[in-house]
């Protein structure tokens, strides 16, 4: 992989994986590791077994995602860098899956609430991309027009988009669907401001994906269809999905 991508994340500590994460979280044991190998079962942590004795009074602060019907462990319980694995929008404690605000429809805290539990990650985001907006408005990001810089932007955004990506099949768990065999898009409902970020197995047919996607984003109306946003085609719904569109592609949804 790139160098200069190396430099904005840190790989994970596990030899089997390959995933650059841009927010690694720090394990007891001093070692980094990606969202999906920070428990310690999942890496043979050696403190494992002294992480299991910790106080109850420890444990029942930080033992439960504080996503609404989660029940993993929020990511406080194993990392060593303590409240930075907190929301930094509304500052409570939750799994790998559900870190990201879009992930758990996040309410922000008050501002004495929410002051910087996550500082060191919100400089690194700052020192690399371009600052999120916090008004209603959408500043376009500017696109490199060199092949070698536009190439490097799109694996970055890429990136960006594994890591806040959510299932849209809630049968499909991350652990059991590897990284390679995911197909990540942004999806945008016509006609409005509503956007997020789903991942789907690569070998679902267009039809399938539109039932889960629109199930997702509570779209009622039927008939439906999904088409590309950049070249305003129409996917055929008989057709894998990832046939039509490449990874990390923004597609649209509406009325056929």
């Amino acid at each position: 992989m790139n160098g200069d991508l190396l430099d904005i994340g840190s790989q994970c500590s596990l030899p089997s994986c390959s995933q650059v994460d841009f927010l690694p979280i720090k394990c007891r044991c001093d070692l980094v590791f990606c969202k999906e190998h920070i428990i310690p079962d999942a890496h043979d942590c050696r403190l494992a077994s002294t992480a299991r004795v910790v106080s109850d009074s420890t444990l029942l602060k930080f033992q439960r995602c504080a996503a609404p019907n989660c029940s993993k462990p929020s990511l406080d319980a194993f990392s060593a860098q303590g409240s930075a694995a907190q929301c930094a929008r509304c500052s409570q404690s939750f799994c790998a899956d559900h870190r990201y605000p879009d992930a758990h429809s996040c309410s922000p805290a008050s501002t004495s609430e929410s002051t910087s539990h996550n500082t060191a990650a919100e400089a690194l985001i700052a020192k690399h991309f371009s600052a999120t907006s916090k008004t209603s408005s959408r500043r376009t990001p500017k696109i490199p027009t060199d092949p070698v810089k536009l190439a490097q932007y799109k694996k970055v955004e890429l990136m960006k988009m594994k890591h806040r990506a959510i299932p849209a099949d809630p049968k499909d768990k991350p652990t059991s669907v590897p990284v390679g065999d995911r197909l990540h898009i942004k999806l945008q409902v016509n006609d409005s401001d509503q956007e997020k970020i789903f991942w789907l197995r690569k070998s679902i047919v267009t039809g399938k994906a539109l039932d889960l996607l629109a199930t997702q984003m509570k779209i009622s109306t039927s008939p439906l269809q999904l088409s590309d946003s950049r070249e305003g085609r129409v996917l055929v719904n008989s057709e894998p999905l990832a046939a039509q569109v490449e990874d990390g592609s923004s597609i649209l949804i509406g009325p056929a």
